[in-house]
């Protein structure tokens, strides 16, 4: 919605109905929460690379980091995963997903050893870190596919001479389309995914200050933020980041 209306994050918002995706009664607005942010992100990654790949590098393993290696797993593909954090890196090799410390002084070395020296057919980025991008070039096969989803304040796309000489493909990947959601909706309801699984706590906004202190250490998966049924508490309702801008439509939120 940043893209195209302002506003997202106040407590009520009126939006056209085509930007309104619908949940199946079987869905919490939580778990809706992760599908249209974290999981829709990953989603579109995956769908970037120009083909099934055989060998998958997923660097930064926080929520749509997490949310890609489910999707890869399920498709079958052998996914290696990259994070400073050994928490991250706990919660991936939970989920079935082979992984690497990105502190490794020889990270590079280790990285093409699990590939035989070939390299990954397909790296996807979620860091927006500059020096990633250099590391996640030297790492991908002659013509394979970078996917970048990560940005950072100061992302920039840097191995200019890796790209031009091992011939590799970059692309840049942005949430997910309106269109896409009933696939991504079919594909979780007929996979059983826990879309839960990758997610840290589920908090009142309340708590959204310590929250994000918490997350920005870059050790955990998603929070989700839940809202008070009556509205904002007194405490909140003047606080610049959560304040309400609108009176509550007369509307039915769910949509159908």
């Amino acid at each position: 919605m940043q893209r195209s209306r302002d506003g997202a994050n106040a407590e009520f918002v009126v939006v056209h109905e085509r930007q309104a995706l619908p949940l199946p009664d079987s869905v919490s607005f939580e778990a809706g929460a992760v599908l249209a942010c974290s999981f829709g992100t990953a989603w579109a990654a995956v769908k970037q690379t120009s083909a099934p790949p055989s060998s998958l590098a997923v660097w930064g393993l926080g929520p749509v980091g997490l949310n890609t290696v489910v999707i890869a797993n399920l498709m079958g593909l052998r996914t290696v995963g990259i994070d400073l954090s050994g928490e991250r890196r706990e919660a991936a090799a939970e989920l079935g997903c082979e992984v690497v410390d990105g502190s490794e002084p020889e990270l590079t070395d280790i990285l093409l050893d699990r590939t035989d020296g070939a390299g990954f057919n397909t790296v996807i980025e979620t860091t927006g870190a500059t020096a990633v991008h250099h590391q996640a070039a030297t790492v991908t096969h002659r013509g394979g596919t970078i996917v970048l989803v990560g940005l950072g304040a100061n992302s920039s796309i840097g191995p200019t001479r890796e790209i031009i000489l091992r011939e590799l493909c970059v692309r840049g990947s942005w949430i997910f389309g309106v269109r896409d959601w009933p696939d991504i909706l079919d594909f979780v309801l007929r996979n059983d995914i826990d879309l839960m699984r990758t997610v840290d706590r589920v908090t009142s906004i309340e708590h959204f200050r310590d929250a994000m202190s918490d997350a920005d250490q870059g050790s955990m998966a998603k929070i989700v933020f839940s809202w008070p049924p009556n509205g904002l508490p007194d405490s909140l309702s003047h606080d610049p980041m959560t304040s309400r801008t609108t009176e509550p439509p007369n509307i039915n939120l769910r949509s159908s």
